[in-house]
């Protein structure tokens, strides 16, 4: 008891001294402003930085920066020569790009995301109404929306009223403020109202710990499943490529021997000759497909005829016995 006693008059002797360093730092660092600061709940999200590998850590404290290594951010290092997002390829790779890009891997890693993070919410005994409301949140943001709330048809006015404007006040703390794991401190509230339960507040902030955890693993397996499709060189992931990148797999295709391919092999070779220049992506794909079956059957047939010579130049310079002597 002592020890926390020293340790809190300890804290308040260095917020007086340096508070207002630290504040003008955070709101640097952080984007916010001194209003914004006021409505987070610090204590929550220094719970949960605790007890945390400092691999973990560094990466979450990232998360909240917003300082993965984007291509915007490596252009601004001068350690890439563009900060053109790999996989769109239409807008520049920020943090928040992160979170918006359209292309079809980015919005299966979202939902894919999104659905692991609803079902840890629910784990926590979490109420219906908030994981509804922080799920609708980055799902908006997703979609590139205004973020409004969508209040259910059914259900009790009170509570619903009581979501909206803690949904409203969470809004205030900036479009991506869920993405980073900064959340109002008023969930907490509106968590023991809901669910009718006067918890003691180390349990509360056992609760907000919980949920701010499983926001920074929503973002941060957005972000493995951004480095995996832009550092795997995958030919099969034909999803995220563009109509040059498909064109090209199409040219290396038709590269392959034709010698030892069928009449109806040889004809889809000629057909896709004749008219890749004016295809669409689709059909590209499909194409691919088929070339793609194509080389695996010739090269297992070309793999089955070496191996019955080598079968054949065995047995001739070391025949078999007559195991019926």
């Amino acid at each position: 008891m002592g020890t926390t006693i020293v340790g809190d008059i300890r804290k308040q002797i260095y917020l007086y001294r340096h508070g207002s360093v630290l504040e003008d730092s955070l709101q640097s660092s952080m984007q916010l402003t001194s209003k914004q600061l006021e409505h987070i709940e610090w204590e929550g999200m220094e719970r949960a930085f605790s007890k945390m590998s400092p691999q973990d850590r560094v990466s979450r404290m990232k998360i909240v920066h917003m300082l993965l290594p984007t291509r915007s951010l490596l252009k601004n290092r001068n350690e890439v020569d563009s900060a053109q997002c790999l996989r769109c390829r239409r807008q520049p790779e920020t943090f928040r790009h992160l979170f918006l890009c359209t292309c079809r891997m980015a919005q299966s890693a979202h939902r894919t995301a999104l659905k692991l993070l609803r079902q840890k919410l629910r784990k926590m005994h979490t109420h219906v109404l908030i994981v509804d409301a922080l799920a609708s949140f980055l799902d908006q943001v997703h979609r590139n929306c205004r973020v409004l709330y969508q209040a259910p048809l059914l259900g009790d006015a009170t509570k619903i009223r009581l979501t909206d404007q803690v949904f409203h006040q969470q809004l205030r703390l900036g479009d991506f403020s869920l993405h980073r794991g900064i959340v109002s401190r008023n969930w907490m509230v509106l968590q023991n109202e809901l669910t009718s339960k006067e918890d003691s507040k180390k349990k509360n902030l056992v609760w907000l710990r919980n949920v701010i955890r499983a926001l920074w693993t929503y973002s941060h397996d957005v972000w493995v499943a951004r480095c995996k499709q832009v550092h795997t060189k995958n030919p099969d992931d034909l999803c995220s490529m563009n109509h040059e990148e498909l064109m090209q797999v199409v040219r290396n295709y038709l590269k392959l021997d034709s010698s030892s391919l069928s009449v109806l092999e040889r004809k889809l070779h000629l057909n896709v000759t004749k008219k890749m220049k004016f295809a669409h992506s689709r059909t590209l794909v499909r194409w691919i497909i088929l070339l793609k079956d194509e080389r695996s059957r010739t090269e297992n047939s070309r793999r089955g005829v070496r191996r019955l010579q080598r079968n054949q130049q065995i047995t001739r310079f070391f025949p078999m016995r007559n195991q019926n002597r």
